[in-house]
C-alpha cells in the first residue's frame, strides 16, 4: 500500500514528537530489598521530565544527594549509592543502594508540661515506632510533633510551644535520641456569643443554638457545633463565626455570630404524572420563620 507523501512526512514528524517528549527513566534498586525506602527515594528524586542523556549526567550529582536524604528519612545514615545514566530511548538513571544498618533510637524524650498534662484527651499514645529500640524514622518525629500542635490547637492552648525539639543522630554509633518537650501555656476559654446580622429573631431561640456556655473550657469542637446548629435551622442564608484567639480578653475569646436571614418563604414547583389525567404540575409554599419565635410551617 502507498501513502501520499504529506501523510508519510506527517506521520515521521508525530513519531518523531513522541521521542522528543519520552519521559526519562528512574529505576531504584535496593539491596536487600526495602519497598518503603525504595519508594522514599523515588519521591524524594521525582519525575525526570524529558531530560536527555547529557542532562541525566548533570544531575547525578543531584540524584545521589536526594537518595541520601531519603535513606537518612528512614533511619539509613551511612548507605551506599551508586549512580549510572544507561543511554537508550528513552535514557534511564539507575540507582544502586545498599542501606547498611539503620540507626535505631537509644532515649526517647516525649511529653507535655503545663496544664494540658492533666488533660486526658491530650495525653500522647504509646507508640511502638517511638520507643527505644525502634528503627529511626524522622515522620514519626515529625508526626508526634504535629500531633501535639494539633491538639493544643484544638484545645485552646494557644500560648503553648516546644522548649525543647531535638533529634540527635549519631550515625557512626548507630542510635539517636528524641527530646520533644511541650509546655501548654494556659488554656482558652469561650466567652459570650454575641449574634449580629439581620436576624429578626428572639435572643432565647438564638441562645438555644449554642451548646456551651460562656468560660467553658476551649474546643474547636463546639465553635463547629455552633455553626453545624445554626446552618441546619433553615432561619439563615449566611452563617459567620468568629472566635479567634486574637481577639480574646486574657483568655477569654469572645464568640461573634453574623447572620443573614433566608427570605422567609419559598415556593417548590415539581412535576407529577398520573395515569388518569397524564402531567400535572405540583407547587408547595414553606414558610420558614413566621415569627421572631421561629414558627415554621409549609402548605
Amino acid at each position: 500500500m502507498k501513502f501520499p507523501g504529506r501523510f508519510t512526512s506527517g506521520l515521521v514528524l508525530l513519531i518523531s514528537s513522541f521521542a522528543a517528549f519520552a519521559q526519562s527513566e528512574l529505576v531504584v534498586k535496593v539491596k536487600p530489598a526495602n519497598n518503603a525506602l525504595k519508594a522514599n527515594v523515588e519521591g524524594y528524586i521525582g519525575s525526570l521530565g524529558d531530560r536527555d542523556e547529557a542532562a541525566l549526567l548533570r544531575f547525578k550529582r543531584g540524584a545521589q544527594e536526594q537518595a541520601l536524604k531519603a535513606s537518612q528519612a528512614l533511619g539509613y545514615y551511612q548507605p551506599t549509592i551508586d549512580v549510572e545514566v544507561k543511554p537508550g530511548d528513552p535514557p534511564r538513571l539507575e540507582l544502586s543502594i545498599d542501606p547498611g544498618e539503620p540507626v535505631h533510637l537509644r532515649n526517647v524524650n516525649v511529653r507535655v508540661e503545663g496544664p494540658a498534662a492533666s488533660l486526658k484527651a491530650f495525653q500522647i499514645p504509646a507508640s511502638d515506632d517511638l520507643k527505644p529500640g525502634a528503627v529511626l524514622n524522622q515522620g514519626n518525629y515529625e508526626q508526634a510533633k504535629r500531633m501535639i500542635l494539633n491538639r493544643a490547637l484544638r484545645y485552646g492552648f494557644f500560648n503553648g510551644k516546644f522548649i525543647k525539639h531535638e533529634l540527635l543522630v549519631d550515625p557512626k554509633g548507630g542510635f539517636a535520641d528524641i527530646n520533644l518537650v511541650y509546655e501548654s501555656g494556659p488554656r482558652y476559654v469561650l466567652g459570650k456569643v454575641s449574634f449580629a446580622g439581620d436576624a429578626p429573631f428572639d435572643q432565647t431561640l438564638l441562645q438555644r443554638m449554642v451548646p456551651f456556655k460562656p468560660d467553658t473550657p476551649y474546643d474547636s469542637e463546639l465553635i463547629a457545633e455552633l455553626n453545624q446548629n445554626l446552618q441546619s435551622s433553615g432561619y439563615f442564608e449566611i452563617v459567620r463565626v468568629d472566635a479567634a484567639p486574637s481577639t480574646a480578653v486574657g483568655q477569654v475569646i469572645p464568640v461573634d455570630v453574623d447572620l443573614q436571614t433566608r427570605k422567609p418563604r419559598t415556593m417548590t414547583l415539581g412535576l407529577g404524572y398520573s395515569t388518569d389525567t397524564g402531567p400535572r404540575g405540583k407547587a408547595s409554599w414553606t414558610r420558614h420563620w413566621d415569627n421572631p419565635r421561629g414558627d415554621s410551617y409549609g402548605f
